[in-house]
């Protein structure tokens, strides 16, 4: 039990049935973001008339504040505020983020005019956007206090370490649920109700999400102890110097996350150049925004299928394995992106499903795993901090992929706004060389830390 938290002493508290109240706001609040930050590209593109490669950019720069907020949500959460004010002010704060999400497409002051066929398209003024970046900022705020300071929360209810593991399992299993039903349900009902009704409907899923923290607050299982607010911050100096023995293979995660930040930005890209109805004789089409529902949903499974096949892979090894998958996945989307080229826009969307089948499997072997990894290895007093590492992996990975996008683009003529002049294979092709380069950096680093972790223990 994590010592920041009250001793359960009522069999009627704590455990799955206060969990459940937890994984209900990641429910939520995942839903919520996945809606908006799947399509923020394309409303970008439509709504505010930014050119396709700088809407890749700005999404994956959004994507790297959302990934990085959850640590600094930990810290605060760690050092002053305690896990459940930071859980509950951050879910007003997607809440809030809705509601500004919602006005810039209720108020045509908030975006630019609209394009015409005899007008040159006008681009958005700055306080336009900034209205926008700051919806933008509510709901990276949103993400920070709930993602993985929720999972520290949940496994503080469990004193054994097999209940912990199923609780971080069931909880990507959740997020990434969450995230399907957001990236299929929200994302539909922006491309095709319309913006307003899309966001209007994902400000009510965050106005219930915000509901449950609000009955947590009165359950002791989850009151934090009363202690100074320095108390954390000595322990975190004093237990500096045992943390940076696990750089080394917290940083292995670095790449594998902008191999997926490529790939999630770049699909969109892919499926608006595809063919996206479901079959020659029906009116549906998949909405761009959707097409990363098959990683979502194929992490979801594996991860459920792992958490009965796989319980006694240790989580490092986890980790080496979704790494693995992640290089192998980025030759499956060179490939799948060379045929698309070759046949032109009548390629149908679903040939992307395949490659990303590939991404899902290597998530749900490395998140969980790298996230028990954090949890079971960082010391008690920084275990919000710990879950939260995870989060500074996927930022820099994202800030990463921002780097590599745009010196690619500078250095060669692989990316242009026109998709099908581009040679976007070679970039998925040259990330897969480098996966495979990181995963050999992860067997040396993993082989250091155990040889050192085992003098320590002798």
């Amino acid at each position: 039990m994590d010592e920041a938290f009250i001793p359960l002493t009522n069999r009627d508290l704590g455990g799955w049935k206060t969990c459940s109240f937890i994984i209900g706001v990641m429910v939520g609040v995942g839903m919520v973001v996945t809606g908006v930050s799947y399509n923020l590209e394309v409303y970008l593109i439509q709504a505010y008339h930014v050119g396709r490669i700088d809407a890749t950019q700005i999404n994956t720069v959004v994507s790297g504040c959302i990934s990085l907020a959850p640590v600094v949500g930990g810290v605060i959460a760690d050092c002053f505020l305690g896990c459940s004010t930071v859980f509950a002010a951050s879910s007003a704060s997607c809440f809030l983020g809705m509601l500004v999400f919602t006005l810039t497409a209720t108020l045509p002051c908030l975006r630019p005019v609209p394009c015409s066929p005899l007008a040159t398209c006008h681009p958005a003024s700055v306080a336009q956007l900034t209205v926008l970046f700051v919806a933008i900022a509510l709901l990276a705020a949103g993400v920070g206090g709930t993602r993985y300071n929720g999972m520290t929360m949940g496994a503080s209810q469990f004193a054994n370490p097999a209940d912990r593991a199923a609780f971080f399992n069931y909880s990507f299993v959740a997020r990434f649920l969450s995230s399907i039903a957001g990236a299929i349900l929200l994302v539909y009902a922006q491309d095709s109700l319309g913006w307003l009704s899309g966001f209007a409907l994902s400000a009510v899923v965050a106005g219930i999400a915000f509901l449950f923290p609000l009955l947590l607050l009165g359950r002791p299982s989850l009151l934090l102890h009363p202690r100074p607010k320095t108390g954390q911050l000595t322990s975190f100096r004093g237990e500096a110097g045992s943390l940076l023995a696990l750089l080394s293979v917290v940083s292995t995660g670095i790449l594998p996350s902008a191999n997926i930040s490529i790939q999630t930005s770049m699909t969109v890209l892919q499926a608006l150049a595809m063919d996206r109805s479901l079959g020659r004789e029906t009116l549906i089409r998949v909405p761009a925004g959707s097409i990363n529902v098959f990683v979502l949903a194929t992490a979801a499974i594996s991860i459920m299928v792992l958490d009965r096949a796989a319980k006694a892979v240790r989580p490092m090894r986890r980790m080496g394995i979704g790494y693995l998958i992640n290089a192998a996945a980025m030759a499956a989307m060179a490939a799948t992106e060379s045929r698309r080229l070759a046949a032109g826009d009548a390629a149908p969307v679903m040939w992307l499903a395949p490659a990303l089948v590939f991404v899902g499997i290597g998530e749900a072997w490395h998140y969980p795993g790298g996230v028990a990894f954090y949890y079971q290895e960082f010391p008690v007093g920084l275990r919000s901090t710990a879950t939260g590492t995870m989060a500074v992996v996927t930022g820099v990975g994202f800030y990463l992929s921002s780097g590599i996008v745009a010196a690619v683009r500078k250095e060669t003529g692989w990316l242009k706004d026109n998709l099908n002049e581009s040679r976007l294979d070679k970039l998925y092709g040259m990330m897969a060389v480098i996966g495979m380069a990181n995963f050999v950096y992860f067997l040396v680093c993993a082989c250091i830390y155990e040889k050192r972790k085992s003098r320590l223990v002798s």
